[in-house]
């Protein structure tokens, strides 16, 4: 903002001009020093407000920052305490994928197809080979392979 109340200079002369001609020369010192006795009554009036405002907000801010430490200890202390649980279930848990994916290859090994064997569509060793791409992440839509 320029100048006074955000009017630059130019525009301030022609008001100058303006009140000069409807309120009078001899009139004009008296409204401009009224303007400026407003003018100081609004300054004063909005730097009461906004150090009200800082007041309220700085005794505000106080007890929030000591509810935030007075709560940062012990939510500290759960999140330790779950990331220590963490640690305690996963490290058991951490070899049973392996067990049993061991199991399952041992399991597989051991059975062999006694349903009716057709004599269109998919074998038996077929769903057996498919079974064994579907483990080791290949894609059974690629058939390119067979």
């Amino acid at each position: 903002m320029d100048g006074f109340f955000g009017i630059n200079g130019g525009e301030m002369v022609m008001l100058f001009i303006i009140a000069l001609v409807v309120v009078g020369p001899q009139r004009l010192p008296k409204l401009a020093r009224r303007i400026g006795e407003i003018s100081r009554e609004i300054r004063a009036v909005a730097l009461d407000f906004r150090q009200g405002i800082e007041r309220e907000v700085a005794a505000i801010e106080e007890p929030l920052k000591e509810l935030k430490d007075d709560i940062a200890g012990p939510l500290g202390e759960i999140r330790d305490d779950l990331k220590s649980a963490q640690d305690d279930i996963s490290k058991p848990l951490s070899g049973i994928g392996d067990d049993l994916k061991s199991t399952g290859q041992d399991l597989r090994s051991g059975l062999t197809w006694s349903g009716p064997v057709t004599e269109r569509g998919p074998k038996p060793s077929d769903a057996a080979d498919d079974l064994h791409r579907i483990e080791a992440g290949e894609d059974l839509l690629d058939e390119s392979d067979g």
